[in-house]
């Protein structure tokens, strides 16, 4: 019997080709989630992890979608074509970062956007 609190459950992962976001995208999966949006800026290692997941769990519905977090324009046409879908997410990570140097006050407010 899993009693896993994610069993069922859709997840949107921003960030899923790597690092702590693929991690949480396999443990999820691992944990009976029913849907995965895979969502990151590169393609080809949403496509891969897709592949791996779904080989592991034919069942899990999985859809990767390649977009720059930064890019408003994007965001607001991945929400709108996951509302068409009548998808309800119980849980969205936010796992894709920007990488930069240098303290929180010598940071430009169009980076922390």
């Amino acid at each position: 019997m899993n009693s896993s609190p994610w069993k069922g459950k859709t997840a949107i992962i921003c960030g899923a080709s790597s690092g702590i976001g693929r991690s949480l995208a396999c443990n999820l999966a691992q944990q009976s989630a029913k849907r995965l949006v895979l969502v990151a800026r590169t393609l080809e290692p949403l496509a891969d992890l897709a592949r791996d997941l779904s080989q592991q769990d034919p069942t899990l519905n999985i859809s990767v979608h390649s977009l720059d977090l930064q890019h408003r324009e994007e965001v607001e046409a991945l929400v709108v074509e996951l509302k068409q879908q009548n998808l309800r997410a119980d849980i969205v990570i936010q796992a894709a970062g920007l990488s930069d140097r240098g303290t929180l006050q010598t940071l430009s407010s169009s980076r922390l956007q």
